[in-house]
């Protein structure tokens, strides 16, 4: 095995600790591993390509740094498991030691087309997979499990008060209906989780109509992401959200995905719901009548970020009162915002001079030239100037594809122009930033961003995924 120039040697093994955590640890979407095994079973959140193994096959002094470190084997990510996912679980938990664990499992999503005896295989292995977990589950800290082929017996007798360390629990049972007995007896066990701050799953999990369950622990929780599209049709959904918001008074991110308003939307808030510790909020596949109504609805000064998805509309009502309205009752300031809306909405929103302060902004929706000429700044038009003028973080690909929605139909040439102009190639007059992030999707001439690499400015980072 080769060993590395005497200058590298030289690093402490704590400082080479610390970096094969980073490495091991952070999502890096520009980093292409070969292997599909590599792929599936990883260490870094959000499924994204890492693997310690790796380290372990670059010299001896770094794999003997690597063997004598758990934090490395701590994070277990594996996707649509197989069967040498077993042993190499084994390995890396007792690599881990006695470190709390970070666990994600994610199983196929079946379709009508899927085949059935690849799932039977999964199935299996998935089972093997949580009876080895179970053995550990006390030193469970954060968990996301999306179990969707169906009931799996290792869960039948889920112990009861032994989730001392769990802090953030993500779970889809959503095919687990025949058996509603072990689907409450995993939930009490979570629900009862002395340390839990994060929840997210279907809110059917959360649900004892007509009101919501007091087994929840809401008054400690600091983060949830909740689908309250199966709760009911309105105004039941949104009355859900705000009596979900008025149990947590130390929440500081909520995120809802809610369905599209089918029926009239629900009378007017009597009173304002103040909550001072939030700091994100995200409304998801909802429409502006029920975004409307959440935004009257609510006092949030330590706002930071508002997302806001809105499903299809053939008529849909303006934002701009309702967020407008938010922000100055509030008096808050909005740094990062998220919006997937019609052109005609956006255009509208980000031209308000409430959301000057915004840093990053992600954009889903169709994107014209209408878009882009509001973004594009012009030192002799001085409203042009005022738009977003802390503007340095853009993403054009916020949310999934819906049909194709989610496109720039913009000229190449007026979207190079709008991105040139905020960028130092194009000096702003001062107090203005300049970009230093874009990202898009793949879908665009070649001669976009820019003619040649050779034209990006060097501070402005471009992202194609």
């Amino acid at each position: 095995m080769p060993e590395f120039h005497p200058h590298i040697q030289a690093l402490s093994s704590q400082l080479l600790g610390r970096i094969f955590d980073f490495y091991a640890h952070n999502p890096d979407g520009e980093r292409h591993l070969k292997g599909l095994e590599t792929t599936l079973f990883s260490s870094c959140e959000g499924g994204h390509r890492a693997n310690p193994g790796i380290l372990l096959h670059v010299c001896q002094s770094w794999r003997t740094i690597s063997l004598d470190r758990p934090s490395l084997w701590s994070i277990i990510i594996m996707t649509r498991p197989v069967t040498s996912h077993i042993s190499r679980l084994e390995n890396w938990l007792r690599l881990s030691k006695s470190d709390l664990l970070k666990l994600q499992i994610t199983q196929t999503m079946p379709h009508d087309q899927t085949p059935i005896e690849p799932l039977r295989e999964e199935r299996t292995v998935v089972n093997a997979i949580l009876e080895i977990l179970l053995r550990h589950i006390k030193r469970w800290e954060s968990i996301t499990f999306l179990l969707t082929i169906g009931f799996l017996p290792a869960f039948s007798e889920f112990p009861q008060s032994q989730l001392e360390q769990l802090r953030s629990a993500t779970l889809d049972l959503s095919t687990w209906t025949t058996h509603p007995e072990v689907m409450d007896r995993i939930f009490r066990a979570i629900h009862a989780a002395p340390k839990l701050e994060f929840m997210s799953g279907s809110a059917a999990f959360f649900q004892s109509p007509p009101d919501i369950p007091d087994s929840v622990p809401w008054q400690q929780l600091k983060g949830i992401e909740l689908d309250v599209r199966v709760i009911s049709q309105e105004p039941l959904t949104i009355h859900y959200v705000l009596a979900v918001l008025a149990k947590c008074p130390q929440l500081t991110s909520a995120t809802f995905k809610l369905d599209y308003c089918q029926k009239s939307s629900p009378e007017a808030p009597r009173t304002i719901l103040s909550m001072p510790n939030l700091v994100s909020l995200t409304l998801d596949d909802t429409s502006s009548a029920d975004v409307e109504y959440v935004l009257r609805s609510v006092t949030l000064p330590s706002l930071h970020t508002l997302n806001i998805s809105i499903d299809f509309e053939s008529h849909p009502t303006s934002l701009t009162h309702p967020i407008s309205g938010l922000l100055v009752r509030s008096k808050c300031t909005i740094r990062h915002l998220g919006l997937d809306v019609q052109e005609e909405k956006l255009v509208e929103l980000l031209d308000l001079p409430i959301i000057r302060d915004v840093e990053v902004l992600r954009v889903g929706g169709q994107k014209t030239k209408d878009f882009a000429s509001l973004l594009t700044r012009n030192a002799e038009e001085k409203s042009s100037l005022q738009v977003l003028p802390n503007l340095e973080y853009l993403h054009l690909n916020y949310t999934q594809d819906r049909d194709g929605t989610n496109r720039i139909y913009a000229p190449t040439s007026v979207m190079n122009a709008m991105v040139l102009s905020r960028t130092s190639l194009s000096p702003p007059a001062p107090g203005l930033k300049t970009l230093k992030f874009i990202s898009l999707r793949d879908e665009l001439e070649s001669s976009f961003p820019f003619p040649g690499l050779g034209d990006v400015p060097p501070e402005l980072e471009v992202k194609i995924s």
